[in-house]
């Protein structure tokens, strides 16, 4: 399947392995869920959500994603706490911590604790899409066409 994701160089991106890619969003924001079910459903990735910690956990458990948006401030457990319990079951399932904290010692936490990297709320969705795709590549889970 093609992804209609474009990176900042422009090229289309498709999976080497001809799979969507599945991205679990943990936020304990329920909107933000919904818009990034809707905005990345449509640009050809499959996405699920989890609104606390706990759940974050669960879902990583029960099916592993190829990519994980985890929120820091989370009902349950801290967004840290998730990010240690999933690394312990997954080390190297790329997780992008997102996050409208400006608390840099909590960013340098979350990348000490194995996060692939920290992004400030609010950011727009097609920001947020081109850096997972570029996260997928760098994995060599996508590949750019030429």
């Amino acid at each position: 399947m093609t992804l209609t994701t474009l990176p900042p160089d422009g090229d289309l991106i498709h999976p080497t392995d001809h799979r969507t890619p599945t991205l679990l969003v943990v936020d304990d924001e329920p909107s933000f869920g919904e818009i990034a079910q809707l905005w990345f459903g449509a640009h050809g990735w499959r996405v699920r959500v989890a609104l606390s910690g706990p759940d974050g956990v669960t879902s990583v458990a029960t099916r592993r994603p190829d990519l994980v948006v985890l929120d820091l401030m989370l009902p349950g457990y801290s967004g840290l706490e998730v990010l240690h319990r999933i690394h312990a079951m997954y080390p190297r399932l790329p997780v992008v911590v997102s996050t409208a904290s400006d608390d840099t010692d909590l960013w340098r936490a979350a990348l000490a604790g194995g996060a692939t990297d920290v992004l400030l709320k609010p950011m727009s969705l097609m920001d947020l899409e081109r850096h997972l795709a570029g996260v997928l590549l760098y994995q060599g889970w996508l590949r750019a066409s030429h």
